[in-house]
């Protein structure tokens, strides 16, 4: 984006240096002002230069280069016969004057008269006694000046007639004249320059000459020439022009103006006889422009005052894209029209390249558009914009380049009291207030073709206060002040004859305890009445002006102490003028009580009834209401409230904007007698623009605020504001964000946001796209109301967001984001906690917390703890300074927990470096969705907590419902280890009263990678043969229902015993070895078993047992009973609901009369095997020993087994989701044909299946 170069000096203006060209002279010179008066000078060198001017000059030669040292140059003279003028410097031979600093720095000044010719005064600097800058005769056309400031310069107020050639050369340029006046003189150029502050007949500022890039600002033209007269100008700016005839062309006379921008205040055109090209005018005559008969076809007069020109009252004159000065020029005129000196950069006013390749240019004077302009302000005469003055002009307005950045104005006029709005104020008040400190902050309306105008309006009352004063001599004057406000106020309105106001009355500093009148209803301390506009103002803010109101010594209702009829109020406000109080805090206001026969609204509020006036920059405190206990019906503006009390909300109706609600402002206990429903803090009706509000509120609009309060809101609307929690809505709310605004200083209660919050970013995202219709309507509505921040400073905007809340400041600082018994500390703190620059540096420690912390995403990038770190991390004060000012820290959590047998149970389990030893400790702070990893090793100690019952044996590891727990090395080198008993009940199985099962398992939870070894459950007391679920489940024990989703993956499960279920209960086993384990009634129970090879077990009965589930398995042929002889591999109840598809079984099976489907399975014959298939089965088959041969793992040798090829990939009943996800996933095993081999290992191996799982498969020996 094209940025203006020109800024203000001390005469009004600066601009950054524009060098144009060089030419290189025979032969170089130098001057330096603070050189006037010394002797032995020689102008060769910087340190010998000339004094003046006018010295360099006279001892140079033509085609010489003057270096000029910057300065003030008005020191010496010269009178020139052709114009009749003494000059600060003639010229008389061609010379390149340059200036080696800054123009700003380099001044060329001439005189304003005081004269006039006849002897009389002069009003305007023309005269008898004054200087012009410069004059360039005959023999010094050809001349440059490039780089300076011509200022104060002055002709002749004789010659207002034509007198030919010597009245214009006496009359005329008061900076510059070059002799001849006309287009033959135009080889003299002043490239780069100023001109400012000039007065003359024919062309204040120039008569004669081409102007390069040169801005013509604040001068006062008289005739038909005006600034100039005569002249050529390209690439420049002509604004502030002031015309000391009224029926006069302000520009000038036969002038050839290329691509530049002029702005006068002319009642008529601009240049008379001349041409004007690709030329912008910001301002019209009343002639329609008809003196511009001999421009070209690209010419463009404006229609209105927001024409193509971004901001003249900023000094901004950048064209604005989509207007008709945006790429409507013709880029041949840029070189066709005015003969440039050779060697010319064709560069804009603001130093921007132009662009001659292409046919089209923008008109005027800089090229480059801006292209997010807001709407355009129209600013009164005697304003300061950003502390600058604005330029003369008939109409003069401003703008910003990203909305919604602000302009601070100032007027300077004399009892100024307000500005007067109109226009697209986009439903703002009519009257807008100075803040305390005399300046008022002004968001430019949103959309670039909308104007706001301001009007000055001043007071003609000014009255003063002050509660120490003496009532008996009051006269209102600040000698004599009243002592009461409501007195000031009587005689203010006693002086408001009509038509005449309004009014001012300040408020010395004190506390304000006596007056008051009745108003609405009640008491009140102040009461501004209707019809007369007042400002009420403090002098010295609202820390040392209290107003206060007063309570009722015999309240209604103890809940509301000081509440009834002979309470006060503080002020009350009348509606139909609009009136202010300013810079008070006003203190113990207290309502009427409300029974449920006397409700009436004006009765109920404590604080100020304003009736849509105006409250700005006040405190409001300790004021208790039934309702509106601060404000009813009010226009509040950077104001404060602190400790009141309301039954039914402390605000209702209005707005407020850029306030602060503190959380001690509430709702109270609810009165004897009144009926209303109790709603919060912030109530129906008040919209919330830009505040700060930790306190709950309803049924109110908010726009760009930071809420804290935890609170629901019904029909309202939302724009842009960000909230702590979520809020509830009946209907169609939208456009806010639910983005905790917790990057604030909570402990102190400093709720500035710190700097480069994210609270921004989602505020920005909540109103959504620039010229949209959310963000449309979100900027009207800031545009109407928001001025400043609650401190009065300017507004933050952030690349181009709007930083939302009252407070602008934000807090440099480290912002360590972490949930309450989170992960880390800082300090004694274990949540999210703020760190300012001066309490640096901060370090946060990992703690044992409930989430597994693992480092901090720092500003976004993840910044992991690693060995280095010793688990900490530092910020410093340079690390804020080199984050630019912000840094935000936030624990980053996963879901994984570590445990390792070489570990600790002190450490924090979040990283494998600081595991725990025991799984037991790493699971017991897990969340659903975690994952204890284990490390390979014996876990052998620890217990886990038990859920069931206390008759359970202690396991290792308790893995609650929603949790993972897996191994992350070999299987055959990660055990969880139980414990035999060693009590006088251990049986022969070697359970105990103290036995130690491996894991308890609940629902939706899985177990991987490990292998569980000597896991045993409680014995069966007296042999009572109790089959109860102490006595369950050696290995594992699911809890009832679990097994469609408590998975046991990839394990190994050897030499666990119990009563009842050795290996497990309630569990699915997925491609798990399950071998040598020992119970008297089954091996496994209500289990589902997936890809499993299952052999060399012991138990009395079946060692697969009740409710089975075998699919994709393969019983091995070595099943024992506890006394070593053959057992039964596969057997259970005749109503079990089991399902045996696609498996091998080798051993011994004895169902009973079977009620199971059995399908695409191979049975070993000659086993004893007792099976029905008639019913519920089909493709199944019996085969004797060589149709089944096996290698040593009881994988099916291809061609001598006939389970290969008979098992269907797609048999099965339907299955707990996760649990098919899973299953599913590792069966990726051969397929010829469509048909898998029958049970859990394949004859030409392919994928997982490659590999033996863990290396355990099938060594087995007999259970001790």
């Amino acid at each position: 984006m094209v940025k203006t170069k020109t800024s203000l000096s001390a005469i009004g203006f600066c601009g950054a240096m524009l060098f144009g060209f060089a030419v290189h002279a025979a032969d170089t010179w130098f001057v330096k002002a603070a050189n006037f008066g010394k002797e032995g000078l020689d102008g060769r060198t910087e340190e010998t230069a000339w004094g003046t001017l006018q010295d360099a000059h006279d001892n140079a030669a033509a085609g010489d280069t003057v270096k000029v040292l910057e300065g003030i140059y008005d020191k010496g003279e010269n009178y020139c016969s052709y114009s009749k003028r003494t000059n600060r410097l003639v010229v008389a031979k061609k010379l390149f004057f340059e200036a080696v600093g800054s123009r700003d720095n380099t001044h060329i000044v001439g005189k304003l008269s005081t004269v006039k010719t006849d002897g009389t005064a002069s009003a305007d600097g023309r005269g008898a006694d004054g200087m012009r800058c410069v004059s360039v005769v005959e023999k010094g056309w050809g001349s440059t000046f490039t780089g300076f400031t011509f200022r104060d310069g002055s002709t002749s107020d004789d010659g207002s007639d034509p007198k030919g050639n010597d009245g214009k050369s006496e009359a005329g340029g008061g900076a510059i004249t070059v002799a001849g006046g006309s287009l033959t003189s135009l080889g003299t150029y002043f490239i780069d320059c100023v001109i400012s502050n000039c007065v003359g007949t024919w062309g204040a500022a120039m008569r004669g000459g081409t102007g390069i890039r040169c801005f013509i600002v604040n001068n006062s033209g008289s005739s038909f020439g005006g600034v100039c007269c005569t002249v050529g100008l390209w690439n420049s700016v002509v604004v502030g022009v002031k015309q000391l005839s009224s029926d006069r062309p302000a520009c000038g006379n036969e002038c050839t103006i290329v691509n530049s921008t002029i702005a006068a205040t002319s009642s008529r055109g601009y240049n008379r006889f001349g041409r004007c090209y690709n030329t912008l005018f910001t301002s019209c005559g009343d002639t329609a422009m008809g003196l511009l008969a001999n421009a070209k076809p690209s010419y463009y007069s404006c229609t209105n005052t927001a024409t193509g020109v971004f901001s003249p009252a900023t000094w901004d004159f950048r064209p604005v894209a989509g207007m008709e000065a945006h790429n409507n020029g013709k880029t041949s005129y840029v070189t066709d029209i005015l003969t440039l000196p050779e060697g010319i950069e064709m560069k804009d006013f603001n130093g921007n390249p132009i662009d001659l390749t292409k046919e089209t240019c923008d008109i005027g004077a800089v090229q480059g558009a801006v292209e997010n302009a807001s709407g355009a302000v129209v600013l009164p005469l005697g304003t300061l914009v950003d502390g600058v003055p604005i330029p003369l002009y008939k109409t003069t307005y401003a703008r910003t380049e990203e909305w919604p950045n602000t302009l601070v104005l100032k007027p300077t006029i004399e009892k100024f009291f307000s500005y007067e709005v109109t226009g697209d104020r986009c439903g703002g008040p009519t009257r807008r207030f100075l803040q305390l400190d005399g300046t008022h902050h002004m968001l430019p309306p949103p959309f670039v073709n909308q104007t706001i105008t301001l009007a000055n309006k001043t007071y003609l009352h000014e009255y003063w206060c002050s509660p120490d004063a003496d009532a008996s001599v009051a006269t209102g004057t600040q000698e004599k002040p009243f002592r009461a406000v409501q007195d000031a106020i009587v005689v203010a309105t006693n002086a408001m004859v009509a038509n005449l106001g309004p009014a001012v009355v300040n408020l010395l500093p004190g506390e304000y305890r006596e007056g008051g009148a009745f108003d609405r209803n009640h008491n009140n301390r102040i009461v501004v009445p209707s019809g007369k506009a007042f400002l009420i103002r403090s002098t010295e803010g609202a820390a040392r002006t209290i107003v206060y109101g007063q309570a009722d010594p015999n309240p209604v209702d103890e809940c509301y102490a000081g509440c009834g009829p002979n309470a006060m109020r503080c002020a009350s406000m009348s509606g139909d003028t609009v009136s202010a109080l300013q810079g008070i805090t006003f203190a113990d206001g207290h309502s009427n009580f409300a029974s449920s026969t006397s409700d009436a609204v004006s009765d109920q509020c404590g604080g100020i009834f304003a009736n849509n006036q105006q409250v700005l920059d006040c405190v409001v405190t300790n004021c208790t209401a039934v309702r509106g206990a601060c404000g009813y019906y009010g226009q509040f503006n950077r104001c404060r409230f602190y400790d009141s009390v309301s039954y039914s909300s402390c605000f209702r109706y209005g707005k407020m904007s850029a306030c602060y609600v503190d959380p001690s402002c509430r709702n109270g206990s609810k009165p004897a007698g009144v009926a209303f429903s109790l709603i919060t803090v912030i109530g129906s009706g008040m919209d919330a623009v830009m505040c700060t509000a930790p306190v709950g509120y309803t049924q109110a609009d908010c726009a760009y605020s930071t809420m804290f309060g935890s609170q629901k809101v019904n029909n309202v609307v939302q724009w842009g504001s960000v909230f702590r929690s979520a809020t509830g809505y009946s209907d169609g709310a939208k456009g806010y964000a639910v983005q905790d605004p917790r990057y604030v200083d909570f402990e102190n209660n400093d709720l500035r946001l710190m700097t480069g919050t994210p609270a921004l970013e989602a505020s920005a995202e909540a109103i959504g796209e620039r010229g949209s219709e959310s963000w449309g309507k979100w900027a009207s509505n800031i545009t109407s109301c928001v001025q400043s921040d609650v401190n009065g400073a300017r507004l933050k905007v952030v690349d181009g967001k709007l930083m939302p809340g009252c407070f602008h400041e934000t807090v440099d600082g480290v912002y360590i984001a972490n949930p309450k018994n989170g992960g880390v500390s800082i300090g004694e703190a274990s949540y999210g906690k703020v760190v300012k620059t001066d309490e640096l540096p901060v370090t946060i420690e990992m703690v044992d917390g409930t989430r597994p912390c693992i480092g901090f995403a720092v500003n976004g990038v993840t910044n992991r703890f690693d060995d280095a770190q010793d688990l900490k991390i530092t910020f410093s004060a340079a690390d804020v300074a080199t984050a630019g000012g912000g840094i935000f820290a936030e624990a980053i959590y996963t879901k994984d927990w570590y445990a390792d047998p070489n570990g600790n149970d002190a450490n924090f389990g979040f990283t494998p470096r600081s595991a725990k030893k025991t799984l037991a400790a790493a699971m017991a702070k897990t969340q659903e969705g975690d994952t204890v990893h284990a490390a390979e090793g014996r876990y052998e100690e620890g217990f886990g907590a038990e859920k069931s019952s206390d008759n359970h044996p202690e396991s290792r590891v308790y893995i609650p419902k929603g949790r993972t727990l897996v191994a992350d090395g070999d299987v055959s080198r990660t055990f969880i280890v139980g414990k035999r008993g060693t009590d006088e009940y251990t049986d022969e199985l070697g359970c105990g009263s103290n036995s130690v099962r491996c894991v308890y398992m609940m629902k939706n939870t899985l177990l991987k990678g490990f292998t569980l070894i000597d896991g045993h459950a409680f014995p069966v007391n007296n042999g009572s043969g109790d089959y109860g679920e102490p006595f369950n489940g050696g290995a594992i024990y699911g809890t009832a229902g679990g097994r469609d989703s408590a998975i046991v993956l990839d394990c190994v499960i050897s030499n666990c015993a119990a009563y009842n279920y050795a290996a497990g209960r309630e569990v699915s086993f997925v491609n798990c070895l399950i071998t040598a384990n020992k119970a008297k009634r089954g091996i496994t129970s209500e289990c589902y078993h997936f890809g499993c090879v299952i052999d060399g077990n012991y138990a009395n009965t079946a060692a697969l047992h009740m409710h089975t589930r075998v699919v994709d398995t393969t019983i091995g042929p070595n099943a024992f009973k506890l006394d070593g002889s053959a057992g039964i591999a596969l057997g259970g109840k005749s109503t079990d609901a089991a399902h045996i598809v696609n498996s091998l079984i080798l051993g011994k099976c004895n169902t009973g009369e079977l009620k199971k489907t059995v399908s695409n399975c191979v049975f070993a014959a000659g086993m004893g095997t007792t099976v029905s298939i008639t019913n519920n089965s089909w493709n199944c088959r019996f085969a004797n020993a060589d149709e089944l041969m096996v290698d040593e793992n009881l994988r099916p040798i291809a061609g001598r087994n006939v389970a290969c090829d008979i098992a269907d990939p797609l048999a099965g009943d339907s299955l707990d989701e996760r649990l098919m996800d899973i299953y599913m996933s590792l069966r990726s095993r051969a397929n010829n044909g469509n048909r898998l081999d029958a049970g859990a290992l394949e004859a030409d191996w392919r994928g997982r299946y490659a590999e033996d799982v863990g290396g355990y498969r099938f060594s087995v020996s007999a259970a001790d």
